[in-house]
């Protein structure tokens, strides 16, 4: 990998590897990536000096705590009708209504409790 192989340099970029040149002559259309490439699909670039931040913890208030626990218990799972209902009494987004939900039918699974 990454050797060039019996290709001259002519007309080759630097950097090119045997597998992208056939790959093109091939009319794949593959081109080898570049920092640049990968900075532009959302990515975060690699940054050696600095390092990504971690996303914040979510802080339930108890009233959250008490509303979610009281709604699993008459229903695991969620539907539309039933999260708008529970975000309509919570502090919290959409996403972490839902990630609690199967936070807590993962913590009853770990228990030995049936989810059904």
């Amino acid at each position: 990998r990454g050797v060039t192989k019996g290709y001259s340099q002519q007309g080759t970029k630097q950097g090119e590897t045997a597998r992208h040149l056939s790959s093109e002559r091939k009319g794949r259309g593959r081109q080898p990536h570049s920092s640049s490439d990968r900075e532009g699909r959302g990515r975060q670039p690699h940054l050696s000096s600095e390092r990504r931040k971690r996303r914040k913890r979510t802080v339930f208030t108890a009233a959250d705590i008490s509303t979610l626990e009281q709604v699993y218990q008459s229903n695991k799972f969620l539907n539309p009708r039933l999260k708008g209902y529970v975000l309509s009494r919570v502090t919290v987004p959409g996403n972490t209504v839902v990630m609690w939900f199967q936070n807590r039918r993962a913590k009853d699974r770990a228990r030995g409790i049936p989810i059904s």
